[in-house]
């Protein structure tokens, strides 16, 4: 026998109207103190609820009917730049609900859109049968102050969350661009791709708890890893 789980939709026929929210949202839990001229690591280990990148990406290439070819070609663009699900999230809805600017909705917050058009509003659907995921924010990255006062920040990154009438919330995280702010939101210093001496920083990783786990060069070191054009190493997938 086959069974077949199909997600209940409750109340999601009215897909008149949304709200979007966008913004910078702590991903630290524990604040630094920097200053200029001072670097602090920071390492990051959270679980949130948050769309996947697999499943962003499938839904994403399902939409392409909404949009115009050269609307299209930014989304992918954007998606290609890799780790910013949150604002690509943010400016489909500019292109297709603010009069074509992608950054419309960016640091918005409670935004309420009516949608008539029928056709606009299966773009909405589409979204809501969008399953979420508890993922795990992890990664560990240096900060410095930008200002000789000390003060103390926690590490922000952009997230766009979209509630549908029936309270069913989604929300799509950047793992791309972090900045260290204050608990109000306020920026107050930086977190470079490089380091003084020239060296990469590492990069936010967001993985669906439970799901695969690389062990690098067959050692027992299983974390997730990201990797740059041209590098390689030996897996082994738990």
């Amino acid at each position: 026998m086959r069974l077949t789980i199909l997600r209940n939709m409750g109340e999601t026929s009215d897909f008149s109207e949304v709200k979007i929210s966008n913004g910078n949202s702590s991903i630290s839990k524990v604040g630094v103190t920097v200053q200029r001229g001072v670097g602090v690591r920071l390492d990051v280990r959270m679980q949130v609820r948050a769309i996947t990148e697999n499943d962003f990406k499938t839904w994403l290439d399902s939409t392409h009917k909404y949009f115009s070819e050269d609307q299209v070609r930014t989304l992918k663009e954007g998606h290609s730049a890799g780790g910013f699900l949150g604002g690509l999230l943010c400016g489909a809805f500019g292109l297709l609900f603010g009069a074509g600017n992608y950054n419309h909705f960016k640091d918005q917050k409670d935004t309420v859109i009516r949608v008539e058009d029928t056709v606009n509003q299966g773009f909405l659907k589409s979204l809501r049968n969008v399953a979420m995921s508890d993922v795990e924010v992890t990664g560990g990255l240096w900060a410095f102050g930008e200002t000789f006062q000390p003060v103390t920040g926690y590490l922000f990154v952009e997230t766009t969350s979209v509630e549908f009438k029936d309270g069913t919330v989604l929300r799509a995280i950047n793992s791309s661009s972090p900045v260290l702010a204050d608990l109000d939101g306020n920026v107050v210093g930086r977190v470079p791709d490089k380091l003084p001496d020239e060296t990469p920083q590492g990069k936010i990783s967001i993985i669906p708890v439970g799901g695969p786990r690389i062990a690098l060069n067959g050692g027992g070191d299983v974390r997730p890893i990201t990797l740059s054009r041209g590098e390689s190493v030996l897996l082994r997938v738990e």
